[in-house]
């Protein structure tokens, strides 16, 4: 599955449906893209379905995954969550998504202690 795939996979297992429409709508262009990573940096949080369990790592972390975080970084790949949330330690708002788009870990703005996992 390819980046876009794996975004719209997951934004419309996590999302509330209003703000899954809206990022599936604008991740159809490269200038949309943009505008739904910058959405989803300061956003997502707020859009997330209530009734979501909150995976244990193990269940995924070696999975390989894509990077979404503003203001260009669109789906880069890394090999596994592992690799990119090392990568990624000392860095803020962003989003990994598994390939697959069942599973995420998102890190708001300047909030590390608002971490969270998902399984979509």
């Amino acid at each position: 599955m390819e980046a876009p795939d794996a975004l719209r996979k997951f934004v419309v297992s996590v999302l509330v449906p209003a703000k899954a429409q809206r990022i599936q709508s604008l991740i159809q262009t490269r200038r949309g893209q943009m505008k739904a990573l910058d959405s989803l940096s300061h956003d997502l949080k707020s859009a997330v379905r209530a009734d979501l369990p909150t995976p244990e790592r193990s269940s995924f972390w070696q999975l390989p995954c894509f990077l979404f975080r503003a203001p260009k970084t669109f789906g880069a790949r890394w090999p596994s969550f592992e690799a990119a949330y090392e990568g990624l330690s000392t860095e803020d708002s962003w989003l990994l998504i598994s390939e697959d788009g069942r599973f995420g870990v998102y890190r708001p703005e300047g909030r590390w202690d608002g971490e969270r996992a998902f399984a979509a």
